[in-house]
C-alpha cells in the first residue's frame, strides 16, 4: 500500500499509460498489470487513473484490439477502478466506446475475458448514477444469457454468480424471471452466499478476490424479493450474516457500508416466523444486540435498526400459555405464574398493553351451575379472551391471533 501511494505521488500512472502505446507487447502487458494493481483497494489511485488524459480511451483501444490476453488485463483495470471507487464509474461509462466494448466482450468465446467483463459490469452496476445508463444500453439483456450457459467447475460458477449479482443490482433483486428453472436460481444464489463466506475469510475463490462489500451489496438487493428470501436462508445466508456482524472490525473497503447493508439484509429476512427461527438459530440475536449496543458502530440509525429487528424477533408468533396444553395441564409451571408475570409474557408475545382482568365477571363457585364452574384455568382463559376483545377493538391484533377454548392454547 505504501508503494502504491508513493508511485502515484511520483507520477507513475501517466508513465504507465504511455507504456500502453509501446510497440513492445511485454511493456503493454506489464503496464496493464501495474495499473490494475495500483487501483486495487486504493481509491485515490482509481481516481488518478480515471482522470489521466486519454487514459480510459487507451484502455478502450486495447479492449477492441485483437490480443485476448491484453483485453483481460485491460478489463482488470476497469474492474478494479469501478470496484474500489464508485466516484469513477460515471467517467468509465462516459468514455466513448467503453460500453460497446464491454457488451461485446461478455459475449466472446474467450472464457477468461468474458468472466472479467461480467465482473467489471457487476462493479459498475453498484453505482446508482450508472445503473440507468447500463439498462438503457441493453446491458441486462447482454447478461441474461450468461446465467443460462451450462458448465461445471468453480470458474463457471463464479462467472454465473457474477452475472447474477450484476442482474440483481440492475433489477433491484428481481432476478427470478431470468432463470429457466428455480433450481438454477438456487444454485446461483448458493454460489453467491459461498462467495461471501470466502470473502469474510479474506480468501480468493476461483482465482478472484471478492471484497465483502461487493457481495453484500447484491445480496441486499436479492433479499428484497420474497421469491429469493427462502432460497437465501436455505443456502446459509443467516449464518454468514451472523458471522460478518460478529466478526466485523470496521476495516477494509466500504466497511461501514458493509455493516449497514448486513443489518438491512437482516431486516429484510425477518418478516416471517420461519425466517426469524433461522436467524435465531444462526446466532443473529446476539450479533444484532451488539450492534444495537454500539459495539460495532456509532451510527445511531444502524443501532436503532438493529434494535428494531431484535424487538421484532422477540415479539413474533410464539406459543403462549402452555398451561393449557393437554399434555401439561395445570401441572405446568407456566400455569402457576402470577398475573404480573403472565402480563409481561403477553406484552412480549403480542406487543400490546399488558393483559389485565378488565370487565371479567368471576362467578363464585357456589353460585354457578356445575357446567360452568370456573376453575383457575377457566378464569385465566376469560382474562385472555377479554384482552383479545380489547385488542380487536383498537386494531392491535396481528394475523393468526384467535380466541382459545378452555382446553386450547393461545398462539400467533
Amino acid at each position: 500500500m505504501e508503494n502504491k501511494e508513493q508511485m502515484r505521488r511520483d507520477g507513475a500512472i501517466p508513465v504507465l499509460f504511455k507504456a500502453l502505446d509501446s510497440e513492445s507487447r511485454d511493456a503493454r502487458y506489464h503496464a496493464c498489470s501495474a495499473l490494475s494493481e495500483l487501483a486495487f483497494r486504493n481509491e485515490l489511485n482509481c481516481m488518478a487513473i480515471a482522470q489521466s488524459e486519454d487514459g480510459l480511451e487507451t484502455i478502450v483501444e486495447l479492449l477492441i484490439g485483437d490480443d485476448s490476453a491484453l483485453k483481460e488485463d485491460a478489463l482488470l483495470v476497469v474492474n478494479n477502478c469501478a470496484a474500489f471507487c464508485v466516484d469513477v464509474c460515471t467517467a468509465i461509462v462516459s468514455c466513448p466506446g467503453m460500453l460497446d466494448a464491454l457488451k461485446a466482450l461478455v459475449q466472446t468465446n474467450a472464457a477468461g475475458v468474458s468472466s472479467v467483463a461480467v465482473g467489471a459490469i457487476n462493479c459498475l452496476s453498484r453505482c446508482e448514477e450508472v445503473r440507468e445508463v447500463l439498462l438503457d444500453v441493453g446491458m441486462l439483456e447482454t447478461l441474461i444469457p450468461v446465467v443460462k450457459v451450462a458448465g461445471v467447475g468453480d470458474r463457471h460458477e463464479a462467472h454465473v454468480a457474477r452475472a447474477t449479482m450484476a442482474i440483481a443490482n440492475l433489477t433491484m433483486g428481481k432476478c427470478e424471471g431470468v432463470f429457466d428453472r428455480d433450481d438454477d436460481r438456487k444454485v446461483a444464489l448458493g454460489t453467491t452466499v459461498k462467495i461471501l463466506s470466502h470473502s469474510l475469510k479474506g480468501e480468493n475463490w476461483a482465482g478472484i478476490h471478492f471484497a465483502p462489500y461487493s457481495v453484500i451489496f447484491p445480496l441486499c438487493n436479492l433479499a428484497l424479493t420474497d421469491e429469493n428470501k427462502e432460497m437465501l436462508l436455505e443456502c446459509g445466508l443467516a449464518e454468514q450474516l451472523s458471522t460478518l456482524i460478529k466478526e466485523w472490525r470496521g476495516v477494509g473497503h466500504q466497511s461501514e457500508q458493509t455493516l449497514e447493508l448486513a443489518v438491512q439484509i437482516a431486516q429484510s429476512l425477518s418478516g416471517s416466523q420461519e425466517s426469524q427461527r433461522c436467524m435465531r438459530s444462526a446466532g443473529m440475536m446476539a450479533a444484532l444486540d451488539d450492534v444495537a449496543a454500539g459495539k460495532h458502530t456509532q451510527n445511531v440509525r444502524v443501532q436503532l435498526q438493529a434494535a428494531h429487528i431484535v424487538k421484532k424477533m422477540t415479539e413474533g408468533h410464539l406459543a403462549f400459555f402452555m398451561g393449557h396444553q393437554n399434555r401439561l395441564g395445570e401441572n405446568s409451571p407456566l400455569f402457576q405464574l402470577d398475573d404480573l408475570t403472565m402480563s409481561k409474557i403477553a406484552h412480549m408475545v403480542f406487543g400490546c398493553a399488558e393483559i389485565t382482568p378488565l370487565n371479567v365477571q368471576v362467578v363464585k363457585e357456589q353460585d354457578a351451575p356445575d357446567t360452568c364452574c370456573p376453575n383457575k384455568e377457566d378464569q385465566r382463559i376469560r382474562v385472555l379472551n377479554a384482552a383479545l376483545s380489547r385488542m380487536q377493538h383498537i386494531n392491535q391484533v396481528h394475523g393468526g391471533l384467535r380466541r382459545i377454548p378452555a382446553t386450547g392454547r393461545l398462539a400467533m
